[in-house]
């Protein structure tokens, strides 16, 4: 498991998150979005968001929109 120990989002904005460094192309990456330290990280039913993305080309790219201003935290893992 890969995890970001925060990031800060503008008012109702996007966060965008690059990965690379991935061992290989195969599968799939998958990441959990919290606004607190409240299960982070890895209870993903607490997350703000949570998204699987399949790999097809590197660096892997996910945009998280709508967000409120805060600090967030992001959990990834690679499956």
């Amino acid at each position: 498991m890969t995890s970001l120990s925060s990031a800060k989002a503008v008012s109702n904005s996007s966060l965008t998150v690059t990965i690379n460094g991935l061992k290989n192309q195969r599968g799939q990456v998958c990441l959990s979005l919290f606004s607190s330290g409240r299960g982070f990280p890895t209870s993903s039913d607490r997350a703000v968001a949570a998204r699987c993305v399949k790999l097809e080309n590197a660096p892997l790219t996910v945009k998280f929109e709508n967000l409120k201003a805060g600090n967030y935290a992001i959990a990834a893992y690679h499956d």
